[in-house]
This record gives structure tokens, sequence and C-alpha cells, in this order.
């Protein structure tokens, strides 16, 4: 199994994907 990607973008982390301790995607956090 492989994986090809590319970095399209890079932003800050907002302070609760850090208080979660991993990123959101668009449209918000959802567990």
């Amino acid at each position: 199994l492989g994986f090809a990607v590319e970095v399209v973008s890079v932003r800050a982390a907002l302070p609760e994907e850090l208080e979660h301790g991993h990123a959101h995607g668009p449209g918000h956090h959802h567990h």
C-alpha cells in the first residue's frame, strides 16, 4: 500500500486543535 501526496497549504493550528491534539478539517470538528 502506498500513497502519493502533495501539500497544498499550511496554516497555524487553532486553539481547539491544539487542545484536541489533531487537526480539524473544513466544516468543523465532529467526533
